[in-house]
């Protein structure tokens, strides 16, 4: 059979003479997914026994479905036909009697074919093997399977130990999966893995899996597994239930849809030299739907150039552990949990890394998306009505985030927020569209406790070009290196930074949008390192007495500079124990405003060349002393 990825399926179970079989038996043909004509040999089920429960307790059934599977390769047949028929397969009375596919082989099943695996207390099992130790040690290749549904016995399974897999593919190559259903298996539906690990002799890694439009349901441990192989694709599938409790049958961890997971260690105690005991690598998850899973959806853990795109998933997709990761264009709606999970929060590690999560919508989610690690693009994206944060990221090292669009009416919600302390070396939050309805406790950009750590001094994050606008408030606590550049800031409540050091804030548009509210626009306190507030334009417009455009507490080593100061009402920029600061070049539109300037306990500061627009064009009180120019 020429190499052209082929279908995957369960298989059924019988037993009889070869020459009756033969003589009473005529070839049918059936259409092959690669469109072309395969001569399959008709299974005879004379030789099955049918029952409503778990029968074959010899075997029996099983071993007249893999004798008519060798008889059909043994006689020139491109595979074996079983049309509609239902039955158990007892794959444990002896060692190793996993139904075994050949290589170039087609196993064409119809809708209503169901194999059923007799319940049992064994461990290690499964219904199918492609791949591992038969046809003299060869690995098996060119092997299709379609239709048909396999059922485990997870339920009525005797024995605590999580094993017994529905089809197992091991060290295969080009084996393709088509229509097949498989659910309630007590570990996986399809596990897919090399023989043995690299380092042992005669490692070779399955390759070229294709499993195209089949069902997943309700298996025990994950729907699929892939701990070794590329080349792998899984396309236009369903994926239900997998790791959810049945009865006295507990789902098992990780309960993940699919789970991508290697094995791997390092050489040395500095971490450059990697070594893979079993390594999964070039696989795409494309267009399929993931519902009611108990843990993950679509997940690569220790592995590398995945591509997770155009899936529906109602738990997290992501990875903790790889690099080249894509995942794109991703539906992920998962009211209570996570959308996109990328990565874990290491300040060292360098096992993550050139990952790309773009154009993604992330809905309903409490959280939309965590981002950890280095060297990753989040870009694009669509966040909404995420209740708890949109954005959100651990140890953090030249990644971006760019272009996304944050948008949630729900209360209390944020759109970028950190709070634990951590890391930000060379991260740009960049060009996103922030819009949050969520009350006065909301928040549009809200960081705290970054770059706080010895050594992390001269870290720097980029805010830049981004629109935020909030009914909540913007926040920026103890934070280290931060640069606020060229974007658009409009909020209810204030903007507030504290703490900061080494922040420079320019070229800003910011507008407190309440109108009779007792809210400063920006509020500058407890800076007492060097930062700097140049050339942004600060508008008040409420009406409040006690509201300003910008007011600065408690600060030192402050530049506030060459910025446009708009407000209607009394005091527009209001100072209070100010240390070695300068205030210079700042311009005011004050309207009726009776103050442009007010400053009280302020020590060596420079005040200098503030002038308002209106007449009079100056009116400061410092210490106490008015000026009018």
């Amino acid at each position: 059979m020429k190499k052209a990825m082929i279908t995957m399926a369960l298989l059924a179970l019988f037993s009889c003479s070869d020459e009756d079989f033969l003589k009473d038996t005529e070839p049918s043909k059936k259409e092959s997914p690669t469109a072309r004509e395969l001569r399959l040999l008709e299974f005879d089920s004379k030789c099955i026994t049918l029952s409503t429960f778990g029968n074959d307790p010899s075997g029996s059934n099983r071993e007249c479905l893999q004798n008519q599977i060798n008889l059909a390769k043994a006689n020139g047949y491109d595979g074996l036909h079983i049309g509609a028929i239902d039955f158990y397969v007892n794959v444990t009375f002896a060692t190793d009697k996993s139904l075994k596919i050949p290589s170039d082989f087609a196993l064409i099943m119809e809708p209503a074919t169901t194999l059923r695996v007799t319940p049992n207390s064994a461990a290690g099992y499964a219904l199918m093997d492609i791949g591992g130790l038969y046809e003299n040690g060869a690995d098996i290749h060119d092997v299709e399977v379609s239709g048909g549904q396999l059922i485990g016995d997870r339920i009525l399974h005797n024995n605590p130990v999580i094993n017994g897999h529905l089809v197992r593919i091991r060290s295969a190559h080009f084996v393709k999966m088509e229509g097949v259903t498989m659910r309630e298996a007590n570990c996986d539906g399809l596990y897919v893995t090399g023989n043995v690990i690299s380092n042992q002799p005669n490692y070779t890694q399955p390759s070229n899996i294709a499993i195209h439009n089949c069902t997943f349901d309700s298996n025990r441990r994950s729907n699929i597994s892939i701990t070794d192989g590329y080349a792998i694709e899984i396309t236009s599938s369903t994926f239900k239930n997998a790791g959810v409790n049945m009865g006295t049958s507990a789902g098992a961890s990780p309960k993940m849809q699919v789970n991508i997971e290697g094995d791997r260690y390092w050489a040395d105690p500095e971490h450059t030299q990697l070594v893979w005991l079993k390594h999964p690598h070039d696989i795409k998850i494309s267009n399929n739907v993931a519902s009611g899973g108990a843990g993950a959806s679509f997940y690569a853990s220790l592995t590398d150039h995945v591509l997770i795109q155009n899936n529906s998933a109602d738990t997290p997709i992501g990875y903790t552990y790889g690099d080249n990761i894509s995942i794109l264009g991703n539906t992920v709606v998962n009211p209570g949990g996570t959308g996109i999970a990328a990565g874990f929060n290491s300040a060292t590690s360098t096992v993550n890394h050139d990952n790309l999560i773009d154009g993604n919508s992330i809905i309903d989610c409490n959280i939309g998306l965590v981002l950890n690690n280095q060297k990753t693009i989040v870009s694009n994206n669509k966040f909404k009505d995420c209740a708890s944060y949109a954005i959100s990221f651990g140890h953090s090292k030249d990644n971006q985030i760019i272009g996304n669009n944050i948008s949630s009416t729900v209360p209390n919600s944020s759109g970028i927020k950190v709070t634990n302390p951590t890391m930000a070396d060379n991260l740009e939050i960049r060009k996103n569209t922030i819009f949050i309805d969520g009350g006065t406790t909301s928040s549009g950009i809200s960081l705290k406790n970054l770059n706080t750590a010895a050594g992390q001094e001269n870290f720097k994050l980029y805010i830049m070009s981004n629109t935020v606008s909030t009914t909540g408030l913007c926040l920026l606590t103890s934070v280290t290196g931060a640069e606020v550049i060229d974007n658009q800031f409009i909020t209810m409540n204030a903007f507030t930074i504290s703490s900061a050091r080494n922040l420079i804030m320019k070229s800003n548009s910011l507008l407190n949008n309440a109108p009779t509210a007792n809210v400063n626009t920006l509020l500058l306190k407890d800076n007492v390192e060097t930062n700097t507030i140049a050339l942004n334009n600060i508008e008040n417009i409420s009406t409040n007495a006690n509201a300003h455009a910008t007011q600065i507490m408690d600060c030192a080593n402050l530049n506030f500079s060459g910025n446009t100061l708009k407000h209607n009402m009394t005091r527009t920029l209001h100072m209070t124990n100010l240390t070695d600061c300068t205030i210079a070049e700042n311009n005011g539109d004050i309207d009726t405003v009776s103050l442009f300037l007010f400053g009280t306990n302020m020590t060596n500061c420079l005040i200098l060349n503030n002038k308002a627009v209106l007449t009079p064009h100056t009116r400061e009180s410092i210490n106490g002393v008015v000026i009018i120019q």
